[in-house]
């Protein structure tokens, strides 16, 4: 479940531990489900049927600009005429 590797140089005493991707996607499956029911419960299931399409024309719009951003993960790439 963890990938270990000794330090950066010999020097070192330690070790770095890495989750792999398989633990990872166990702890997306034990974690998510757990995140939506407790988004879901106050903020969406006091909606009745006939709000539901307001809410959509409202979060519509919030949707389509999350999906546009890059990943808060993603790192700036490097441009061609950046300078150091």
């Amino acid at each position: 479940m963890i990938d270990a590797t000794p330090g950066l140089n010999s020097g070192q005493i330690g070790a770095y531990f890495t989750p792999t991707q398989f633990s990872r996607l166990l702890q997306y499956a034990r974690v998510l489900p757990e995140h939506a029911y407790r988004v879901r419960q106050p903020l969406f299931d006091p909606v009745s049927g006939e709000d539901l399409p307001a809410l959509s024309a409202i979060l519509g719009p919030v949707r389509t600009r999350m999906r546009a951003a890059p990943p808060r993960s993603a790192k700036p790439r490097a441009g061609r005429n950046r300078s150091s």
